[in-house]
């Protein structure tokens, strides 16, 4: 039986689609179409090719993931706990390594880019019409259908958008906004729909009211007009833009009364104050003097996977659970679990950096998507809560691996018997090599 690449494509992109929009929703249609691609590229490839960051990355990984669950269960901790540590850190992982093998060549980089876009667009309109119907009192049903946590407050001088798909902004917009200028994103996009996707992105962002996303927000923007922007024209053309946006976006908040600057203000602040504008105690605050307290007691190989911590608990229904997802490492797999867990995300942070050196400007769009990543991860749990958000690694460093292209496959992969070398990721790639072994 013969399956085209574009069909795998197909799959993938309605795969990557439904990570993106739909998180922690639909999980049953996620695994079979997981089943499907990874089955496809076996009846397409006849083999498989192995990337040697990939298998470094796993490695340390399950190193990691190996010894917090051994020091669980010697430890006695709830085995629920424990069983929810290795389905997101060892199943999951796995999963997502077979979907890398799967997906790690020249054909899938459009699809992936088409599916981002789309993703990104769905979010962003999506969550627009949220808000606008829970200013204006309406309430729809079917969107909330299509949310795992679809809840909107509005607050003194500021919305609160608790929708789980936009926090995929986090990775989604500095990626996107890093490569308005890239052409050959453009010749995947027309550069008008990546604009456009953009704004509204932006204006979905600022209507949330929440921090993490102001601050992604802000630095995919830094980024793009510092990095990926070298020209003055295209420097002032892009201060013009962001001006007139902020004024119509000031404007529109004080005629609405949505937003305003002193809210968003007193908002930001509440995030590093121990005791909020309402009289709260800082949850993360506390949470991390108990973490850090007990990881003092266990440092060199932690509490385990499925640790509690006695007389605190985040939620009652699951207490190993904490929002603070590096404290909570280091409580779990102490100084040695730790090691091997940041060596693993510096496979990808490496590949990124590298990813830079052969495309400039699409490495660096991925490098400082990935950067956001890392810092959102600290304060909530995203790629240590769910398959879905494990995308938040392995997006960036497939990406990295197919922008390396041909030259990274040969120097780094492992073949075994039946695979087929894996092709250029993109035309300049493919042009740089060609060269390269003309002599030229």
């Amino acid at each position: 039986m013969k399956i085209s690449n574009k069909t795998v494509n197909v799959i993938w992109g309605i795969l990557l689609f439904s990570i993106l929009a739909f998180p922690r929703i639909f999980q049953f249609v996620k695994i079979f179409l997981c089943l499907l691609l990874i089955a496809a590229n076996l009846v397409t490839r006849r083999g498989i090719t192995l990337w040697k960051p990939v298998v470094c990355f796993t490695v340390l990984w399950m190193v990691y993931s190996a010894l917090a669950i051994a020091f669980g269960i010697l430890y006695g901790n709830p085995a629920a706990g424990i069983y929810a540590f290795f389905r997101v850190n060892v199943v999951n992982v796995l999963l997502f390594f077979a979907l890398m093998v799967s997906i790690c060549r020249e054909e899938a980089y459009e699809a992936t880019f088409k599916a981002i876009l789309c993703a990104t667009l769905f979010i962003a309109v999506y969550n627009l019409t949220f808000i606008a119907c829970g200013f204006l009192g309406t309430s729809i049903p079917f969107l909330e259908k299509l949310d795992a946590t679809a809840r909107l407050q509005f607050h003194e001088g500021y919305s609160h958008v608790v929708t789980t798909n936009l926090s995929m902004t986090i990775l989604l917009f500095p990626l996107l906004v890093m490569l308005i200028n890239e052409s050959g994103t453009h010749a995947i996009v027309s550069k008008r729909a990546l604009i456009g996707t953009t704004v509204l992105c932006a204006a979905a962002m600022v209507l949330s009211g929440r921090r993490i996303l102001w601050l992604c927000l802000v630095l995919g923007v830094f980024a793009l007009f510092f990095i990926n922007t070298r020209r003055i024209e295209d420097q002032m053309k892009l201060l013009v833009i962001g001006v007139l946006v902020l004024v119509a976006g000031i404007l529109f908040a004080e005629k609405t009364g949505m937003l305003s600057i002193s809210g968003l203000i007193a908002r930001f602040k509440d995030a590093f104050a121990s005791i909020d504008q309402n009289g709260t105690e800082n949850e993360r605050l506390v949470q991390a003097k108990y973490l850090i307290e007990w990881f003092k007691k266990e440092p060199f190989f932690g509490n385990g996977a499925g640790a509690v911590i006695p007389g605190f608990a985040r939620s009652t229904k699951e207490p190993w659970n904490f929002e603070l997802s590096y404290h909570e490492m280091l409580f779990q797999s102490g100084l040695i679990g730790a090691f091997f867990y940041f060596l693993s995300l510096a496979v990808i942070f490496v590949e990124s950096i590298q990813a830079a050196q052969v495309d400039r400007l699409v490495g660096s769009a991925i490098l400082v998507a990935y950067v956001c990543v890392l810092g959102a991860n600290g304060t909530n749990p995203y790629y240590s809560s769910s398959f879905d958000f494990m995308i938040f690694l392995f997006l960036p460093f497939m990406l990295a691996e197919l922008v390396q292209g041909r030259e990274n496959s040969i120097r780094n992969e492992t073949v075994f018997e039946g695979a087929r070398p894996l092709q250029g990721a993109i035309p300049v790639r493919q042009a740089y090599i060609e060269k390269q072994q003309k002599g030229i």
